[in-house]
């Protein structure tokens, strides 16, 4: 019996020590798979500051393109500005002055890597002012010869009206001194 409870003891502690042995198995796993999971964390950390940064960069490409597009459409502008018409001289002058400001400007923020879109928009507001004034223009000369083409239009009516009366009074004239001459001889 002494033996059955000695060996009961030494089964017990057997199984305790396996259970511990487990319980810190399962506790080296579970700190493996921490550890796994903060390295697969880590890595696309990583990768997304990786892609974050690429991004940036090719939206900053993409932003130095723009400003060169811009001052070459700029240079373009202040050619065909220089070769336009006298009577806009004193708006092609101004123009050229804030050109030559925005285009300062915009080398100056191309050197410093920095984005600022306002230049570039008042250029392309400027040049759509300047647009949409000679869209006016040409409306404002389109209405005025259809206004010359009515006046034209009216007055030849009027003067066939004039014509078409002058005439009708002429026949009722000489029908009257007809039907007067009819009744004299009767």
């Amino acid at each position: 019996l002494q033996a059955r409870r000695a060996e009961d003891a030494r089964l017990k502690q057997e199984e305790a020590r396996l259970m511990k042995e487990r319980f810190e198995l399962d506790l080296q796993e579970a700190r493996r798979k921490e550890e796994e999971r903060a390295r697969a964390l880590e890595g696309r950390k990583q990768a997304i500051l990786r892609h974050n940064a690429q991004a940036r960069a090719e939206r900053e490409a993409a932003i130095r393109r723009q400003q060169e597009e811009d001052l070459a459409m700029l240079n373009a502008m202040l050619e065909r500005e220089r070769a336009a018409e006298d009577a806009e001289q004193a708006y092609k002058t101004q123009l050229r002055r804030q050109a030559r400001e925005y285009q300062a400007q915009l080398i100056e923020l191309m050197k410093k890597d920095a984005v600022d879109e306002a230049a570039s928009e008042a250029i392309r507001q400027a040049e759509a002012e300047r647009a949409w004034r000679k869209r006016e223009e040409v409306w404002e000369r389109d209405r005025a010869m259809r206004e010359r083409l009515m006046a034209e239009v009216l007055a030849v009516r009027r003067e066939q009206l004039d014509d078409r009366l002058q005439q009708n009074r002429r026949e009722r004239e000489g029908a009257l001194k007809e039907r007067e001459r009819v009744l004299a001889d009767v």
